[in-house]
């Protein structure tokens, strides 16, 4: 099976390509090369998501002073007997696709071993890669250039993908599905035509990897900091700034292993991933009795809905009140091992008395004030943060021997 390989010489490099697309030419099919330009003062940004750096500013200038931060050449290439193995890499053990693997180590060899020159370890890193310089998924890659290279140099100047935000849902879904495993959790069903259903509501979306996520939706925290427990960020999409909530299997938003479960059966739907119709009706029936502070009639309403359609008995309109509602998801619940579970981030709510707390109105409160006191905590430190992560920048760029151990892995 054919796959699409990507490589990238770094303007640091720039004197290398000749023999680049040499070396590359004997062991593949080239089938594209794209001279690129980033916006000089989001050179950083732009480094940081595409080597998995910061989730947030400012960015520093680590990658610009190993790699340059000028015109760089993206080479695309065709492989047409790709073979998977184990290796060891920067991150560790991985299987990677050992042709592209051993190309990159060769081609690094001509500059000592430093990071200058790029190489995709599998058809998924490729396919990321692909997507965020330049805008398109390997399919739609192939069908617009069928190939092979005509020895032309395209140039282009763009930033990478969503570094202006997001045109619509349907290309800010497309990147997440080249990226992460992901499922927006629900109110999902205008989406992707209608931007402005995320505007109004916020979008609820559960990840394996939040730091990924953040890095590819460009997204930026509502309290300026990134935190392990997850929470509120915002996107630009569509020209509005919607609001998104995004959970890692280990934030307490549902049991860890039922969020594992719902990723794995998730299912494709409109260019999105969403859970599978059972998963659906039964994170959605839990949300509505632990995450709101009150029974809704729209939960009401749409519950006893996604129950006729699934043909699950007791959940029918007529009757259907908060009790019975907690005492069907607790059933389930226990069917499947799972547990209540109190979201890590203090700005979900959790519903203590549903939960059977012994002084649900004490910890109510004391939920709250965990929640301002984070909040102002986050306010305070930000600066500092900041500061720090310029001052470490500054000091990395000067003494070259950092330089080198803060880029081994990339």
């Amino acid at each position: 099976m054919t796959e699409v390989g990507v490589f990238v010489v770094w303007s640091r490099a720039a004197w290398l390509l000749p023999r680049v697309l040499e070396c590359l030419g004997e062991r593949f099919e080239i089938h594209r090369v794209v001279e690129i330009v980033w916006t000089p003062d989001r050179v950083g940004e732009n480094f940081h998501r595409f080597y998995r750096g910061q989730t947030t500013p400012p960015y520093g200038g680590v990658f610009e002073s190993q790699k340059g931060g000028g015109p760089f050449t993206l080479i695309t290439i065709l492989d047409h007997e790709p073979e998977y193995a184990e290796r060891d890499t920067n991150r560790g053990k991985a299987v990677v696709n050992t042709r592209w693997f051993d190309t990159k180590l060769k081609l690094r060899s001509w500059v000592d071993g430093r990071m200058e020159i790029h190489g995709a370890d599998s058809s998924s890193e490729a396919r990321r890669d692909l997507l965020l310089l330049l805008g398109m998924t390997t399919e739609t890659f192939l069908r617009c250039e069928p190939g092979p290279w005509d020895e032309r140099v395209e140039r282009v100047s763009r930033d990478l993908t969503g570094s202006d935000g997001w045109g619509g849902f349907g290309e800010l879904f497309e990147a997440l599905n080249c990226s992460v495993r992901y499922v927006v959790l629900r109110n999902f069903e205008a989406l992707p035509a209608d931007h402005r259903v995320g505007a109004r509501s916020g979008v609820d979306i559960l990840t394996d990897d939040l730091r990924e996520s953040i890095r590819v939706l460009n997204a930026r925290p509502e309290l300026g900091q990134v935190s392990n427990r997850g929470g509120r960020f915002f996107v630009d999409v569509g020209g509005e700034r919607v609001r998104f909530a995004l959970w890692p299997v280990e934030s307490g938003y549902l049991d860890a292993r039922w969020a594992e479960s719902v990723l794995d059966d998730r299912i494709m739907q409109k260019g999105m991933y969403v859970p599978a119709p059972i998963d659906y009706f039964e994170t959605l029936a839990y949300h509505a009795v632990y995450h709101k502070r009150k029974w809704q009639d729209e939960y009401r309403r749409r519950l006893s809905l996604m129950a006729s359609d699934l043909g699950i008995r007791g959940w029918e309109f007529d009757g259907l009140d908060l009790d019975r509602a907690r005492a069907g998801v607790n059933a389930l619940m226990q069917r499947h091992g799972y547990e209540v579970t109190v979201p890590r981030d203090t700005s979900a709510f959790f519903n203590y008395r549903m939960a059977g707390a012994s002084r649900p109105v004490a910890q109510q409160k004391l939920r709250g004030i965990r929640r301002v006191g984070f909040n102002v905590l986050l306010q305070v430190t930000t600066p500092v943060v900041r500061a720090l992560r310029s001052w470490r920048g500054w000091l990395i760029q000067k003494l070259p021997w950092i330089r080198q151990y803060a880029g081994r892995k990339h």
